[in-house]
Order: C-alpha cells, then sequence, then structure tokens
C-alpha cells in the first residue's frame, strides 16, 4: 500500500534490497480485485508506462495470478 503512489497498491520484489517494481492501476477494477493478492507471490499482466510525477513505473493490470 502507497500514500504517495498513484494507485493503493504496488508490487514489491521478493528479492531482498530491490524494493518496489511498480505501482498498479487496475484497468477494470470491479474485475480486479487487487486487495486479496496482499502480500503473496504473483504473476501480472499488463501495460508498464513511465509518469513524469513519480519514479517507479505504473503498470495498469489486465490479469492476475497466483505464482507457485
Amino acid at each position: 500500500v502507497s500514500p504517495d503512489g498513484p494507485g493503493t497498491y504496488q508490487l514489491d520484489s521478493f528479492r531482498r534490497g530491490e524494493g518496489t517494481l511498480d505501482y498498479l492501476i487496475p484497468v477494470d477494477a470491479k474485475k480486479t480485485n487487487l486487495g486479496k493478492w496482499f502480500g503473496k507471490r504473483v504473476f501480472i499482466e499488463g501495460d508498464e508506462y513511465r509518469d513524469r510525477r513519480w519514479r517507479t513505473p505504473v503498470l495498469k493490470v489486465v490479469s492476475i495470478q497466483a505464482a507457485f
């Protein structure tokens, strides 16, 4: 969860020291509930872009699924 980012959720690396990879914005908020994936390892599909306001890229989430 990021209070300063463009969205409520962010994708963090599970590797030590890498930190935040992307801010997450669902393309369809009704279909994509990001809250249920909080704290889990996931695979995410979507379009990544850079916004001048944030150093971290933004990822428009199209789909998300559990990583095994």
